[in-house]
Parts: C-alpha cells; structure tokens; sequence
C-alpha cells in the first residue's frame, strides 16, 4: 500500500511536470481524488512527539514498550499504541539482526530458581584467578558460596548475565565515546544506576530492580 504522503506527492509531481490537472493525474496513477484532497484531523501532539524523540534519543537502545513506561511515569496519560504509533511515523524503529539458531536449546535439568532477593548472583569472568594466586573457587568456600559453572560452549546455561551483558553492551559501551579510563569508570556507574534505579524491566513487571527489592522486602521479613 503506497503511503498517503506519498501519493500525494507522485501526484503533485505528475502535475507539475505535465501541466495537468489533479483529476487527470488521480486518474493516470489509480489514485481517488478523495482520498487525495483527505487530511487528517488528528492532533498532531507536538509536544509528545517532542518528548518521545528526546527519550529515543537519551535511550538509543530502548524500544518504544520500554519508552512507553517513561512516558508513564512522567504522568503522560498515552496508551502504548498510540506511542508505537508515534514511534513509527518519528522513525525511532530500531532494528536488531538475531542470529538464526539451527537447534533448539534448553536450560539444565534441576537449576533451582531464587526465591528471595539475592540468593542467586549471576556472575561472568574472563579468569578464575586473583592477582595474588588464589583461585575463585577458594574464596567461595571459604565465604559460603556455591559455584555452578556453565558447561563449556553453552552460555545459556547462565542465560541471566548473559542477558545483562547485552544490555550493558548496547546501551552503555556501543553508545558511549570514553575519552579516558576515569570517564568510562564515571559512565559505567551512571548506567549502573540508571539500571538499578530508573530502567525499566519487563520481567520485573516493568519495575526498577531497586523498586522491585523494596517491594520483596516486606515479604520476605515476614518469612
């Protein structure tokens, strides 16, 4: 289906070029003269469009679901179809190539889920060595810490960091230009922030995860 302004414009076009009149060239291109001379009498929300593009553009990574709960929050009473439509029409779309997976995968039999704030720590190292020698394993049984690794080759086993990881990714290290080794310190821990405090997740029922551990803290006091 040809776009309205589109097709508005092939026919201003044809006009222009050819000298003839709107019905003729409606008539060359299959188009309806009234659905040519139609305009729209929606409100254009300026001033949402303004504060959606202003967001897309803080929050490069964030989709228009995500964008969706900011505007929320800051008291826009919108409902997220029309904010994916806005999303669309300003071209804020983002486009993210998935790798195709030949097979199927599934989690290890018998992983326990947490069930209370911070039982469960998902971790990622490039080396299980300190700088003084002592292995990782040695500080986690002299601390009480259980280590399950993941099987080699298979990083779904530890789908959670696995995911963060992404996030930090895109949203932090691709989008951001360090200018020295303070800096990227001082960026990091700003986004880490803004993940804990400000982010919304959608696992979390799009809380904060600081929101959502204040809100588990009752409950587990109880317990």
């Amino acid at each position: 289906m040809v776009r309205p302004a589109l097709r508005r414009e092939v026919v201003a076009v044809l006009r222009g070029s050819y000298r003839i009149s709107e019905r003729r060239a409606c008539s060359a291109t299959g188009f309806h003269r009234s659905a040519q001379r139609y305009r729209s009498r929606r409100d254009p929300q300026v001033e949402l469009r303004m504060r959606l593009r202003d967001l897309a553009a803080v929050r490069v990574r964030y989709g228009y679901r995500r964008l969706h709960v900011l505007l929320r929050r800051e008291g826009w009473p919108v409902n997220h179809k029309r904010v994916h439509r806005l999303y669309a029409e300003e071209g804020l779309s983002i486009r993210t190539k998935q790798p195709r997976r030949k097979r199927a995968w599934r989690y290890r039999q018998g992983r326990p889920g947490a069930t209370v704030p911070n039982e469960i720590w998902a971790m990622d190292f490039m080396s299980d060595q300190l700088f003084n020698g002592r292995l990782l394993d040695h500080w986690a049984y002299l601390n009480g810490v259980g280590i399950d690794f993941s099987r080699p080759g298979k990083p779904t086993d530890n789908a959670f960091i696995e995911a963060f990881n992404a996030r930090l990714r895109a949203e932090c290290l691709n989008a951001s230009w360090f200018l020295s080794l303070a800096d990227a310190r001082a960026r990091i821990e700003e986004w880490r922030c803004h993940y804990n405090e400000e982010r919304p997740h959608s696992a979390l029922g799009n809380l904060t995860p600081e929101a959502f551990a204040d809100q588990a803290q009752p409950a587990r006091e109880l317990a």
